[in-house]
């Protein structure tokens, strides 16, 4: 996937300013695309990695939440607790 998760830091004031009334977490179009590389691959289990506070466990809510839209069965599961 191609798309940039997170803008780099000097984006980010101006960014977040903008969308301060959306729902928190990552842009749908992003989420999306995510999970459209997931199933060209025909894949069955993903991890994503990152530093403390980076928005895993948000976007992999964000995944499975889409997935369970698209008919699909999903589970988000915590490999650090």
């Amino acid at each position: 996937m191609s798309t940039r998760l997170h803008p780099p830091a000097r984006e980010t004031a101006r960014h977040t300013a903008q969308n301060a009334t959306r729902e928190a977490g990552f842009d749908a179009a992003v989420v999306a695309a995510a999970l459209d590389d997931a199933l060209a691959g025909q894949a069955r289990i993903h991890a994503i990695c990152g530093l403390q506070g980076s928005g895993k466990s948000t976007l992999a809510r964000q995944l499975a939440e889409l997935a369970r839209t698209r008919g699909l069965r999903a589970a988000v599961l915590s490999i650090d607790d």
